[in-house]
């Protein structure tokens, strides 16, 4: 692939786009030079994965996960998000509750973290009310 000159900018401006549009083509082409690429972090804590669940690409993900990718790696995507989010709540985000779907089968971390982040506040206590049980019963283990 001649599109690819080797400057740090290739990556976000080519791989990561491509994957957030849905180009196959051109993430396999990218992928079969540069491997790498599908673990890369970009500006933002952005990956070609995270893109393609912000951007709702089901295939794609597919694809990536399929290849390698960090599953639960964070990024945003520059300020209206806030935090670094997971590309579970990216998806959730944007209302792509198929790619969501895709990412909880295929085992994504659903945390305390995520849970707050989507408002979930049940799953919040159940997740608290877990962590503080187990506490307490290492803390009266030792009395």
């Amino acid at each position: 692939m001649s599109l690819l000159t080797g400057k740090a900018s290739d990556f976000l401006k080519i791989g990561v786009a491509a994957a957030g549009r849905g180009d196959m083509d051109t993430v396999r082409a990218i992928l079969g030079k540069r491997p790498g690429w599908v673990a890369r972090i970009g500006s933002h804590g952005r990956t070609m994965l995270w893109e393609a669940a912000y951007r709702g690409r089901g295939a794609m993900v597919d694809y990536l996960l399929d290849h390698g990718a960090d599953i639960d790696a964070c990024g945003c995507h520059f300020t209206p998000l806030l935090v670094d989010i997971s590309p579970y709540c990216a998806a959730k985000f944007r209302r792509h509750d198929a790619v969501a779907a895709r990412l909880a089968e295929r085992g994504t971390g659903l945390d305390v973290y995520t849970a707050a982040y989507l408002g979930q506040a049940e799953r919040v206590c159940e997740i608290c009310h877990r962590v503080f049980s187990i506490c307490l019963r290492a803390y009266v283990a030792r009395q």
